[in-house]
């Protein structure tokens, strides 16, 4: 008889598969195969449905009649729903917290920045970049609102930076964000962080309107 699955071991196969779904191993559109996947990582059946109603509930697949799972295809729709979400939601975060904001750990993840090699290193500064601007709030529901917001985003941020071959870093916005904060203009660090977002937006829609021509 097989042993209990651990609690550490469910969460690998949740991990496992959201790392394939964002690094494109998993391709927008792909259908999972729940078996293969089950054999190649020792699991049953049970802790992989649960893995993938977890990946639902983040917006990374989506189950159809007849076909299973399958990794969810980028949209613009999507992106157009979510990322005046996630920064209406910053930009409360940085309201609250603005007084408290770590902006030395900020310039030196901004230093970092400017010597990534790479898309996904890139990529993983500048979330963490974003989450020290924030966690001054101290609003544990508000930023795990955002979290699960930005596990969407991240999809579509790392698919853009891979095919473009653009190190899209926004050193400089953030710097602008960051001297607004340090000259006490809250007001003015607000509509920066707000334009930042949207930027990131626009350039989004543009890649994804190319790519579907």
């Amino acid at each position: 008889m097989s042993k209990p699955l651990t609690v550490p071991r469910r969460q690998e196969t949740y991990d496992v598969i959201r790392d394939r779904i964002m690094s494109g191993a998993l391709v927008p559109g792909a259908r999972i195969i729940e078996s293969t996947l089950c054999e190649e990582l020792g699991v049953s059946r049970t802790p992989m449905r649960e893995a993938l109603f977890r990946l639902e509930q983040d917006g990374l697949v989506r189950q159809e009649p007849a076909r299973g799972f399958s990794v969810m295809p980028l949209s613009a729709r999507e992106v157009r729903q979510i990322y005046p979400i996630i920064w209406t939601l910053e930009v409360l975060a940085l309201k609250i917290g603005a007084d408290n904001v770590d902006t030395t750990e900020l310039q030196r993840l901004n230093r970092s920045l400017t010597r990534a090699t790479n898309p996904e290193k890139q990529h993983a500064l500048d979330d963490k970049w974003h989450e020290i601007l924030i966690e001054s709030c101290k609003n544990k529901r508000l930023l795990q609102q955002i979290q699960l917001l930005k596990h969407v985003a991240h999809r579509y941020e790392l698919a853009y930076m891979r095919h473009s071959k653009k190190l899209d870093t926004s050193i400089d916005e953030h710097e602008a964000i960051l001297t607004a904060i340090a000259s006490g203009q809250a007001t003015e660090a607000q509509l920066l962080l707000e334009k930042h977002w949207r930027r990131g937006m626009e350039t989004l829609l543009d890649w994804l309107d190319w790519r579907d021509e």
